[in-house]
């Protein structure tokens, strides 16, 4: 077995622990770095959005909508990209990082769309590092409570922050994780059926 048996195939090593050591930290130090790039790179990304590229009519509402559809979007392409990984194990916790970030860089636009597009809706207007830093407060859990929401519109908006955290934390890592241990385990049962095929 050698990490560069084709990806998918019964005979590749599917667990990191099948690697032998210098396979496993260079595949690591790949996936560490990977994750750090596409984590800089959606960061960078909600920087430089340009904020006026929703019309101002109804931005509260295309907004968010258009965040869910990105979400979802994003949540569906990362299941895909570990039923295909050679080692789905470990994408899945790559999976994690990125949807986490995705997460958050929408939640932090939302945020500053409906503060953009309603008068006092936080208790102070919110630029894109202290929206962020509101996001990710909520997020934690923390809450220092420097910056809060002050209208209903907004308030609704962070408990659904919150009650989509806790479904991210909850459920959309048991999915992930369950993902990825039904691709070990249909490719363990492709491998059983390929060695009965042989021997018959």
């Amino acid at each position: 077995m050698t990490a560069r048996s084709k990806a998918g195939s019964p005979t590749a090593p599917h667990r990191l622990r099948d690697l032998d050591p210098q396979q496993r930290r260079r595949i690591l130090l790949w996936a560490t770095v990977r994750s750090v790039l596409l984590t800089a790179a959606m960061t960078a990304l909600y920087f430089l959005w340009p904020l006026d590229a929703l019309p101002n009519t109804a931005r509260e509402l295309i907004g968010p909508a258009l965040a869910l559809t990105v979400f979802v979007g994003v949540l569906v392409w990362q299941l895909r990209a570990i039923t295909s990984s050679n080692l789905p194990e470990l994408r899945s916790v790559e999976a994690l990082v990125v949807v986490g970030t995705v997460f958050l860089a929408l939640t932090s636009l939302v945020y500053l769309y409906l503060d953009a597009s309603m008068a006092n809706g936080f208790s102070e207007t919110l630029t894109r590092m202290s929206a962020l830093y509101f996001t990710v407060t909520v997020f934690a859990t923390v809450g220092f409570g420097d910056i809060t929401a002050t209208t209903d519109a907004t308030r609704a908006a962070v408990t659904i922050q919150m009650v989509l955290g806790l479904i991210l934390v909850g459920f959309i890592v048991k999915v992930l994780l369950a993902t990825a241990k039904l691709t070990l385990e249909r490719r363990a049962d492709a491998a059983d059926d390929q060695q009965a095929e042989a021997e018959q």
